[in-house]
Formats: C-alpha cells, sequence, structure tokens
C-alpha cells in the first residue's frame, strides 16, 4: 500500500521501526484482498462465526503434564507441584473462560459485544505488525482517511480467515475507495 495518510497514521500507532534488530514487520492493506477465494461458511442465521482457539492452553496443559510426570519420576516434587498448578489453570481457562468471538453479518462486525457496522466506515484493512516470526494481526475500520477502530484478531487463525468475512460482507464502497 502506497504511504498515504491512513497508512502512516496507522504505522505511527503501531511504532515499528523496519530496520529493528529482529526483523519487525508492518504491513497494511485492504481486507479483502487477503481474502480466501471460496466465501466463508454462514450459520442458519447467515451470519460467519469465528471463535478465539484453545489451542495454546491445550498445548500449556500438555507441557505441563509432561514436566508433572518428569518431576515424578526424578523424585524432584516441587517440580510436580508446580506443573499440577499451571496445568489446573490452564484446564480452567481452556474449558470456562468465556470465549471471545467475531461475528460477521450483513450489518457489521460483532466484536467484544459491540457493533461496527459497514455504514460507519469507508475501509477495512488488515494489518500485521511486529516482530517477523510472531507478528499481531489486526483488522481496522477507517473513515475519511483516518483509522477509527483496532481489533486485535490474531487468536482467530490467520488473517485470511478474518479477512473473507469481511470480503463476503463489505460494501462495495469498499473495493471502489481503494
Amino acid at each position: 500500500m502506497e504511504e498515504s495518510n491512513l497508512y502512516q497514521t496507522v504505522r505511527k500507532k503501531f511504532n515499528v521501526e523496519l530496520s529493528g534488530p529482529f526483523g519487525d514487520r508492518f504491513e497494511m492493506k485492504p481486507a479483502w484482498k487477503h481474502a480466501y477465494y471460496n466465501a466463508a461458511k454462514k450459520n442458519e442465521l447467515g451470519q460467519v462465526v469465528l471463535t478465539e482457539s484453545k489451542l495454546p492452553w491445550y498445548g500449556l496443559m500438555l507441557i505441563s503434564l509432561f514436566f508433572g510426570v518428569l518431576g515424578l519420576l526424578k523424585g524432584h516434587y516441587p517440580i510436580p507441584i508446580g506443573a499440577g498448578i499451571v496445568f489446573v489453570i490452564a484446564f480452567l481457562l481452556a474449558f470456562f473462560a468465556r470465549q471471545r468471538s467475531l461475528i460477521f453479518d450483513k450489518t457489521g462486525v460483532i466484536a467484544s459485544d459491540i457493533l461496527y457496522k459497514w455504514e460507519d466506515f469507508d475501509g477495512a484493512y488488515i494489518v500485521i505488525a511486529g516482530v517477523q516470526k510472531h507478528p499481531k494481526s489486526y483488522l481496522v475500520f477507517s473513515r475519511d482517511e483516518q483509522p477509527l477502530v483496532y481489533i486485535n484478531v490474531s487468536s482467530y487463525g490467520d488473517q485470511s480467515t478474518v479477512a473473507t468475512p469481511v470480503r463476503d460482507f463489505q460494501p462495495e464502497r469498499y473495493r471502489a475507495s481503494v
């Protein structure tokens, strides 16, 4: 994307130096350019619902279980106690914490129980910012070359998973404005 006012404003917000020691990254494109070829799957209400992945909690449970058993076998009893505490916390968070979701439909996007209507904005962008190996992805809505809403979408899969329902539901003027 050319260095427009919107690009510069968003870049300043993330304050990413491209020449950083870890190969820092900043990329901003219209969301529809990241979309998969096929349309996103809709539920019976005509909505696309994306939920946060619980995979990190499952991974943490597996690692703590491994170290707990290893500590028991070696006879180092403080290790299994600590691993057990981590396992219980990860278990509770994985199964009982409220799972965040993004809901896309013809009226807009619902994130954190807030409805962002398509008509209130004139563009939707995917921003990828951060350290090269672990960048964060954001859905950014803009109006009149100013970013208004930043939604962290890193935990909902890759950026194409989020961009596909944006492409499917966004007004046609979003494409025409780029």
